[in-house]
């Protein structure tokens, strides 16, 4: 059975581990690689931005380039 952690609070200071039904399991996958796609394609499209749009967002080229080349599971 598969177990995940619920952070009460707004420190995260009660954690609570409780068991997840077969239907939470597959949300949660769900939505993982539904994060891991948007993340796949805001990388691509910063990846093509050019100086001036860099500049008008507040980001340097190394910056998006240190963005753009991380792999999409990495935050």
């Amino acid at each position: 059975m598969a177990y995940k952690t619920l952070h009460t609070g707004h420190h995260g200071i009660s954690n609570t581990t409780v068991p997840m039904t077969k239907r939470g399991i597959v949300n949660t996958l769900l939505n993982t690689l539904l994060v891991w796609q948007e993340r796949s394609n805001m990388r691509r499209h910063l990846a093509n931005l050019d100086e001036r749009n860099l500049n008008d967002i507040g980001i340097t080229y190394a910056e998006m380039s240190a963005e753009a080349s991380k792999p999409f599971w990495q935050a």
